[in-house]
């Protein structure tokens, strides 16, 4: 079953999702290089169409299970301040 073009709960809609494409490209071009740009809205729109919702659900519990572990494990910088391994992964 695929899932239908609907927005995540918290989107305001697929133009305000290729916005804040945009406003965070540069973040973004470091997962992907975005050679073309963001998207128009309705290719995100489409594309979001063809998502298997388990996939999705899948990929996404284990996304939030490996950030959790990183969580865990709590490092100290030289000043004695905590950092998780996830902040400074983020860096």
């Amino acid at each position: 079953m695929k899932s239908s073009p609907r927005l995540p709960r918290s989107a305001g809609g697929w133009e305000e999702i290729k916005d804040l494409g945009h406003a965070r490209l540069e973040w973004l071009r470091r997962y992907f290089p975005y050679t073309n740009g963001i998207p128009r809205h309705d290719t995100i729109a489409r594309v979001h169409s063809r998502l298997e919702p388990k996939a999705l659900q899948e990929s996404f519990m284990s996304w939030v299970q490996a950030a959790s572990e990183l969580r865990r494990q709590v490092k100290f910088n030289m000043n004695g301040d905590r950092k998780s391994a996830l902040h400074m992964a983020a860096r």
